[in-house]
């Protein structure tokens, strides 16, 4: 978490907590007036690009998913395992075949970053990260629609990615299985200030955990460093979720 953003949330009455080694939003002094939506600040996540002409192919033979599903305007759901068939990480994916994104755990950019570059040298690809240059916000009930739509020009529907330009720079919206759906906004730090305050003027705030517990009811499980290599993606049950194609091949 960047130091100016984390200093606006604690300004906004954020206190802070731990999440996995990384800083995240234990509680809010004030929830908020407004009860549309809840909002919750996303920086235990965090971004990697894969980037170049070879970006799909490489990475077709590392996600559990098929890479070829993800598009510019459509996210994917998948996983990454070692050699042996751990799961070492889950992620949301989307992207041209060239530019591709990884919206996973902040605290597993670097193991997974490590492991591909290990290969990637072979291909003409590069890998990148945002790092604290761009913030995730996570937006879930019935007027979380509304409340995307004003940010990126309208709500995705599910599976789907939306991009918009901003004074800083790109926005993107996604949309995740559950309940009124939740919504992920990514957006240039610069950005994120202005945006929080005009959502937080209608949001329910609420902490990081709130925000898992959404996406533990939906089935997804985001592993984290001390989960990182236990578990097959079958015990995960990833194959349920589409987050596995078995006939993609290696």
């Amino acid at each position: 978490m960047h130091p100016e953003w984390q200093a606006f949330l604690e300004d906004r009455g954020a206190r802070f907590d731990e999440h996995d080694g990384e800083a995240c939003v234990g509680a809010f002094s004030a929830q908020g007036e407004g009860a549309a939506f809840e909002l919750a600040d996303l920086s235990p996540q965090g971004l990697l690009r894969i980037e170049g002409p070879d970006a799909a192919k490489f990475f077709q033979g590392y996600a559990t998913a098929d890479v070829t599903r993800a598009a510019a305007d459509r996210a994917v759901a998948s996983a990454l395992c070692t050699r042996e068939g751990r799961t070492i990480a889950t992620f949301r994916l989307w992207g041209a075949p060239d530019a591709l994104t990884l919206r996973l755990h902040r605290a597993l950019i670097v193991p997974v970053r490590d492991l591909l570059a290990r290969y990637i040298v072979f291909s003409k690809a590069e890998l990148t990260e945002p790092g604290d240059d761009v913030v995730g916000l996570g937006l879930v009930g019935r007027g979380a629609p509304g409340a995307v739509a004003r940010i990126v020009g309208r709500a995705p529907d599910h599976g789907e990615v939306v991009r918009a330009d901003g004074p800083g720079g790109e926005r993107v919206a996604l949309r995740n299985r559950g309940e009124f759906g939740r919504y992920e906004l990514w957006l240039p730090r610069a950005d994120a200030p202005q945006v929080w305050d005009a959502l937080a003027s209608e949001a329910r705030l609420v902490p990081f955990a709130r925000w898992l517990a959404h996406r533990i009811r939906a089935g997804y499980v985001d592993l984290s460093p001390r989960t990182a290599g236990e578990y097959v993606p079958q015990a995960l049950n990833l194959q349920a979720l589409d987050q596995i194609a078995f006939d993609k091949g290696c």
